[in-house]
């Protein structure tokens, strides 16, 4: 629940278990805010574990789930956070 709720705050409007991975979305308006740079950056830590998808004017991030999965999404969410530029910044 923290983690949806943190989600939200930032932009992303849907989060989704796949199974084998963890699905967040941002909104269209989210999307055209990222800073590709800093969105990079707050990211690449998680190297394999992580793609990004751009479709539909919206930016997807999908984490393999793996054994220490929960925290991963944790850290990730606080990352896209950081890499996206929300007015006034």
């Amino acid at each position: 629940v923290e983690i949806k709720v943190n989600a939200l705050s930032f932009g992303i409007v849907q989060v989704r278990d796949t199974g084998k991975s963890i699905e967040l979305e941002a909104s269209e308006a989210t999307t055209t805010k990222v800073n590709g740079e800093r969105l990079f950056k707050a990211t690449e830590s998680f190297g394999r574990d992580l793609k990004i998808e751009y479709k539909d004017n919206k930016l997807t991030f999908i984490l393999k789930k793996q054994s220490n999965w929960l925290s991963a999404l944790v850290q990730l969410s606080y990352q896209i956070q950081e890499g996206i530029m929300m007015d006034g910044e």
